[in-house]
């Protein structure tokens, strides 16, 4: 629409300027197309986002807090790096994040504010609870306490310019897991939204971090997405 518009504008001027002098036509054709060089910079200014994952096989003391988390021997690392490169800010920033272990516990380490929660993506779980049968036979009824989970939902208000968030993530194997063991992650899937420059963006990262990752699904929606009673794990 609006390259419309500059089109109409330029052949508007073209038309009725036939009685001035070329020199003046030539100056409202430039700038007319100076115009449009605006508009196509801020239609398609590059809103750049990158992320990186890393796996160390780094184990810290059990009990020990490290960036904000109290780890267990059984915790495995887990960093990503989210890089805003650009010098103006991003707003609204929606990260599903999903490996195929379990999200026990998250921290940010950056200047900006960020919240988590797990989640299963397109599913909205209200006051969820489980029912279980203690020894003597009773059932009872308890709130399942959801922060664990092999999705994650990360919410920033903003990313600032030119700014590095760092989300520390502590990682357990799926249940059942009789020896408590730590398990390396084969992949990372992140799906983003943000707004850019006044604009919608979106980014889809996907790292295997082994030598394959035949199992990796290609939608974080896809089977085997969940979230977990964390006082299980």
């Amino acid at each position: 629409m609006a390259y419309a518009g500059i089109l109409w504008l330029l052949g508007d001027w073209w038309f009725f300027s036939k009685e001035l002098a070329a020199v003046k036509r030539i100056a409202g054709v430039t700038a007319t197309l100076a115009i449009a060089a605006v508009v196509s910079w801020v239609a398609f200014r590059p809103a750049p986002l990158g992320v990186v994952a890393i796996a160390e096989n780094t184990k810290y003391e059990d009990g020990s807090i490290i960036d904000g988390i109290i780890w267990r021997d059984r915790y495995y690392p887990l960093k990503l790096i989210i890089d805003n490169t650009s010098g103006d800010s991003y707003h609204d920033l929606e990260m599903l994040v999903r490996t195929d272990v379990i999200i026990k516990d998250i921290w940010f380490n950056g200047e900006d504010k960020c919240s988590f929660k797990a989640t299963l993506p397109g599913i909205l779980i209200a006051h969820p609870e489980t029912t279980i049968t203690t020894p003597d036979g009773k059932s009872v009824t308890k709130p399942i306490n959801m922060n664990a989970g092999s999705v994650f939902r990360v919410s920033c208000e903003k990313l600032s310019a030119s700014s590095v968030l760092e989300i520390v993530a502590a990682l357990v194997p799926k249940p059942p897991n009789p020896g408590r063991l730590r398990s390396f992650p084969s992949w990372v899937i992140v799906d983003a939204t943000y707004t850019a420059f006044g604009r919608p963006e979106k980014l889809s990262y996907r790292t295997c971090l082994v030598e394959s990752c035949k199992n990796m699904p290609k939608l974080i929606s896809d089977t085997g997405a969940g979230v977990l009673d964390g006082n299980e794990l």
